[in-house]
């Protein structure tokens, strides 16, 4: 009866395991750890994933679940920034990357992401996950981020934003289109538009209640929006 228990109540397992159980389970995370770290000392990406998902799937390794993910991702960066990674395997690693940030990631590993995409010289997607770091900031805030960081990352947004940013002094950067916050600043935010002078222009976009129908006014309103665009 243990062993079918133990699979549905993970969370009670002190008390349905039967000594032998959680012997045999506490003696194999040692071995699950170190099938992950054989992985990564072979930079092989998918032996990492598997080890890191047996990790998270074991019932008394599962509780390191986050470590090793974190880790995980960091070993894909590495793969990922080395000068000596094949052009499709920097891909794969960076493809996983990524759906592992999507998945659980926080906002320093978006914005290390977008960190190895800069070295690379891919300022979109640099930009892209410096964004999305931005937003990281307030949706998922478990970890959480001082002023100096988020204008540290705000100035990586602006420079991967402007593609030239490392032609001119700092103090000539662009924005990015976030607040510290890490909310949108706006379409009109100076971050948007390079070689441009933005004026804000408060403009009424309005609808009829419970219709995707402008009203008068709102049909005014983008009428002048598309001007000043």
């Amino acid at each position: 009866m243990a062993m079918i228990v133990k699979y549905f109540l993970p969370g009670a397992l002190a008390f349905i395991l039967s000594p032998t159980d959680v012997a045999g389970a506490a003696a194999n995370c040692p071995h699950l750890v170190t099938k992950f770290e054989q992985a990564v000392a072979s930079k092989s990406i998918n032996a990492a994933q598997r080890a890191k998902n047996d990790i998270a799937n074991d019932i008394l390794c599962g509780e390191r679940a986050k470590e090793f993910q974190a880790k995980y991702v960091e070993f894909l960066l590495v793969v990922a920034s080395e000068l000596t990674t094949s052009a499709s395997e920097r891909q794969h690693a960076l493809a996983a990357a990524e759906d592992a940030v999507l998945f659980a990631g926080a906002w320093r590993t978006a914005a290390a992401l977008g960190d190895v995409y800069f070295r690379l010289g891919d300022r979109a997607k640099a930009f892209a996950w410096y964004e999305k770091a931005l937003s990281f900031m307030t949706s998922r805030p478990a970890t959480k981020a001082t002023e100096s960081e988020k204008q540290t990352l705000l100035t990586k947004a602006g420079a991967a934003k402007s593609g030239s940013n490392e032609q001119v002094p700092e103090s000539q950067w662009r924005q990015s289109l976030r607040e510290l916050d890490g909310k949108i600043d706006g379409i009109y935010g100076p971050g948007l538009l390079r070689e441009v002078e933005v004026l804000s222009v408060p403009l009424p976009v309005r609808f009829y209640t419970d219709e995707a129908r402008f009203t008068s006014e709102g049909e005014a309103a983008v009428a002048e929006l598309a001007q000043a665009a």
